[in-house]
């Protein structure tokens, strides 16, 4: 058994050790000054900060402070949201525009994008070879970026 209320940071900091809920050689349930006497700090790890406006934990250390193991925290900002499409919803608004086959002629042209078409069950909006399709065929198209959006929105996954 042990006693999450004291612990002590192991591995660098990046984990926790719990102490023993007997402390030989005595029988009896420790005092704070025993812990502390025998390298157990009080825990007081629970109830982490929110991490500031737009940023997430990027990593977490235990370290001893005042006679208590607290967490630090680093922080690194959210990364933006990428989208997915599906293919058919993407294929099926392309058609409604009427140009399906135009874009289908530009995925054929590029060497080995047809391949890579057909292969994906859906496409990411972060992946490059989709990037710079969608650039050049709006470009192409005479699309501006309204146009191209509403068409991805209608294609899109929900997350």
């Amino acid at each position: 058994m042990v006693n999450e209320r004291y612990c002590r940071p192991t591995n660098g900091g990046r984990s926790l050790e719990y102490a023993p809920v007997i402390l030989p050689p005595s029988p009896h349930e420790p005092k704070d000054a025993d812990y502390l006497a025998h390298g157990w700090y009080r825990n007081e790890t629970h109830n982490p900060p929110m991490p500031p406006e737009g940023k997430m934990v990027a990593s977490k250390r235990f370290v001893v402070r005042n006679s208590k193991v607290v967490a630090e925290y680093t922080y690194a900002p959210i990364p933006p949201h990428v989208r997915t499409f599906s293919k058919y919803r993407l294929v099926s608004a392309l058609m409604a525009e009427g140009v399906w086959a135009q874009v289908k002629a530009w995925i054929e042209a590029k060497k080995g994008a047809y391949d890579l078409y057909l292969a994906a069950e859906d496409i990411s909006e972060d992946e490059p070879l989709f990037i710079s399709g969608r650039d050049a065929l709006a470009s192409a198209l005479g699309w501006d970026a309204e146009k191209v959006e509403s068409i991805l929105s209608a294609a899109e996954v929900a997350p």
